[in-house]
Protein backbone atom coordinates (compact mmCIF):
# COMPACT_ATOMS: atom_id res chain seq x y z
CA UNK A 1 0.00 0.00 0.00
CA UNK A 2 1.53 3.50 -0.98
CA UNK A 3 2.12 6.19 1.79
CA UNK A 4 -0.18 8.93 1.23
CA UNK A 5 1.85 12.08 1.81
CA UNK A 6 0.24 14.64 4.41
CA UNK A 7 -0.07 18.27 3.51
CA UNK A 8 0.76 20.52 5.53
CA UNK A 9 -1.58 22.98 7.29
CA UNK A 10 -1.29 26.53 5.09
CA UNK A 11 -1.25 29.63 7.70
CA UNK A 12 -2.41 32.47 5.66
CA UNK A 13 -1.72 35.90 7.58
CA UNK A 14 -3.96 39.01 7.02
CA UNK A 15 -7.55 40.20 6.83
CA UNK A 16 -9.27 42.02 4.58
CA UNK A 17 -6.48 41.35 1.44
CA UNK A 18 -7.99 40.26 -1.77
CA UNK A 19 -5.03 38.03 -2.33
CA UNK A 20 -6.00 36.39 1.25
CA UNK A 21 -9.61 35.59 0.10
CA UNK A 22 -8.59 33.89 -2.71
CA UNK A 23 -5.84 31.54 -1.68
CA UNK A 24 -8.16 30.91 1.42
CA UNK A 25 -10.69 29.14 -1.36
CA UNK A 26 -7.59 27.85 -3.84
CA UNK A 27 -6.48 25.82 -0.60
CA UNK A 28 -9.52 24.64 0.78
CA UNK A 29 -10.63 23.28 -2.99
CA UNK A 30 -7.41 21.31 -2.54
CA UNK A 31 -8.12 19.96 0.73
CA UNK A 32 -5.80 21.80 2.10
CA UNK A 33 -5.53 22.50 6.15
CA UNK A 34 -6.31 25.89 5.83
CA UNK A 35 -6.49 28.96 8.63
CA UNK A 36 -6.93 32.70 8.44
CA UNK A 37 -4.87 34.33 11.46
CA UNK A 38 -5.03 38.18 11.87
CA UNK A 39 -1.45 40.07 12.32
CA UNK A 40 -2.34 40.97 15.74
CA UNK A 41 -3.04 37.35 16.58
CA UNK A 42 0.26 35.83 15.74
CA UNK A 43 1.80 37.26 18.89
CA UNK A 44 0.69 34.02 20.52
CA UNK A 45 0.82 31.45 17.90
CA UNK A 46 2.66 28.65 18.05
CA UNK A 47 4.06 27.47 14.35
CA UNK A 48 4.88 24.37 13.75
CA UNK A 49 7.29 22.50 11.74
CA UNK A 50 6.21 22.09 8.17
CA UNK A 51 3.58 24.58 8.06
CA UNK A 52 3.42 26.72 5.55
CA UNK A 53 3.05 30.72 6.38
CA UNK A 54 1.86 33.03 3.98
CA UNK A 55 2.12 36.79 4.83
CA UNK A 56 -0.41 39.15 3.23
CA UNK A 57 -0.67 41.93 5.79
CA UNK A 58 1.28 45.12 5.53
CA UNK A 59 1.36 48.16 8.10
CA UNK A 60 0.04 51.27 6.39
CA UNK A 61 3.48 52.93 7.14
CA UNK A 62 5.20 50.12 5.38
CA UNK A 63 3.68 51.65 1.81
CA UNK A 64 4.65 55.52 2.48
CA UNK A 65 7.41 55.55 5.51
CA UNK A 66 10.66 55.25 5.83
CA UNK A 67 11.49 51.17 6.55
CA UNK A 68 11.78 50.24 10.48
CA UNK A 69 12.03 46.65 11.91
CA UNK A 70 8.64 47.69 14.02
CA UNK A 71 6.55 47.95 11.20
CA UNK A 72 8.16 45.55 9.05
CA UNK A 73 5.34 42.53 9.65
CA UNK A 74 7.67 40.13 7.22
CA UNK A 75 10.94 40.55 9.70
CA UNK A 76 8.43 39.96 12.64
CA UNK A 77 7.27 36.99 11.67
CA UNK A 78 10.49 35.32 10.22
CA UNK A 79 11.15 36.11 13.31
CA UNK A 80 8.46 33.52 15.17
CA UNK A 81 9.14 31.20 11.76
CA UNK A 82 12.51 31.03 12.59
CA UNK A 83 12.29 28.60 15.18
CA UNK A 84 9.64 25.93 13.83
CA UNK A 85 11.34 25.03 10.99
CA UNK A 86 8.22 26.39 8.97
CA UNK A 87 8.42 28.21 5.46
CA UNK A 88 7.54 31.14 5.07
CA UNK A 89 6.65 33.09 2.36
CA UNK A 90 6.76 36.97 1.36
CA UNK A 91 4.58 38.67 -0.96
CA UNK A 92 6.76 40.98 -2.49
CA UNK A 93 6.77 43.18 -5.64
CA UNK A 94 8.69 43.79 -8.49
CA UNK A 95 8.83 47.52 -8.32
CA UNK A 96 12.50 46.51 -6.93
CA UNK A 97 13.52 46.13 -10.40
CA UNK A 98 14.45 48.94 -12.82
CA UNK A 99 11.51 49.18 -15.27
CA UNK A 100 11.49 47.49 -17.99
CA UNK A 101 10.04 44.26 -20.12
CA UNK A 102 10.49 40.58 -18.83
CA UNK A 103 12.51 41.09 -15.62
CA UNK A 104 14.21 38.37 -13.89
CA UNK A 105 16.28 37.90 -10.69
CA UNK A 106 19.49 39.15 -12.06
CA UNK A 107 17.92 42.52 -13.52
CA UNK A 108 18.69 45.69 -11.76
CA UNK A 109 17.73 46.75 -8.85
CA UNK A 110 16.45 49.99 -8.71
CA UNK A 111 13.76 50.69 -6.40
CA UNK A 112 11.06 52.68 -7.47
CA UNK A 113 8.86 54.27 -4.35
CA UNK A 114 9.42 53.69 -0.40
CA UNK A 115 7.26 50.80 -0.25
CA UNK A 116 9.57 49.27 -3.16
CA UNK A 117 12.43 50.12 -0.97
CA UNK A 118 10.99 49.05 2.06
CA UNK A 119 10.07 45.50 0.64
CA UNK A 120 13.97 45.46 -0.59
CA UNK A 121 15.33 45.83 2.99
CA UNK A 122 12.71 43.67 4.41
CA UNK A 123 13.63 40.86 2.05
CA UNK A 124 17.15 40.82 2.66
CA UNK A 125 16.25 40.76 6.77
CA UNK A 126 14.20 37.79 6.17
CA UNK A 127 16.64 35.66 3.91
CA UNK A 128 19.83 36.57 6.67
CA UNK A 129 16.64 34.57 9.28
CA UNK A 130 15.53 32.14 6.78
CA UNK A 131 17.77 31.15 4.74
CA UNK A 132 16.38 28.08 2.66
CA UNK A 133 12.72 28.28 4.30
CA UNK A 134 11.91 31.25 2.63
CA UNK A 135 10.11 31.86 -0.57
CA UNK A 136 10.09 35.09 -2.11
CA UNK A 137 6.86 36.04 -4.90
CA UNK A 138 6.72 39.17 -6.67
CA UNK A 139 3.47 40.27 -8.10
CA UNK A 140 2.68 42.28 -10.40
CA UNK A 141 -1.07 44.08 -10.88
CA UNK A 142 -3.50 41.95 -9.21
CA UNK A 143 -7.00 42.06 -10.91
CA UNK A 144 -10.28 40.94 -9.49
CA UNK A 145 -13.01 42.01 -8.26
CA UNK A 146 -13.07 41.84 -4.31
CA UNK A 147 -16.13 40.73 -1.75
CA UNK A 148 -16.07 41.19 1.36
CA UNK A 149 -15.16 43.11 4.44
CA UNK A 150 -13.52 46.47 3.20
CA UNK A 151 -14.95 49.53 3.99
CA UNK A 152 -14.71 51.02 0.45
CA UNK A 153 -14.39 49.31 -3.08
CA UNK A 154 -10.94 49.74 -4.85
CA UNK A 155 -11.50 51.05 -8.19
CA UNK A 156 -10.69 47.89 -9.69
CA UNK A 157 -13.56 46.17 -8.33
CA UNK A 158 -16.03 49.17 -8.97
CA UNK A 159 -15.13 49.01 -12.64
CA UNK A 160 -15.20 44.67 -13.07
CA UNK A 161 -18.72 45.33 -11.26
CA UNK A 162 -19.76 47.47 -13.89
CA UNK A 163 -19.27 45.54 -16.91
Amino acid sequence: MAKQRIKPKVILIGYKSFLQQNAYLYFSKKKYSVKKLKYTNTKNYKFKNNDIIVNFSNHKKFYYGNYSKNIDRNYNLAKKVEKSGSTFVLISTRQIYEPKMNIKETSRIKPLNNYAKNCLKSEIKCKQILKNNLLIIRLSNIIGLEKGKKKKSSLMSLIIAGI
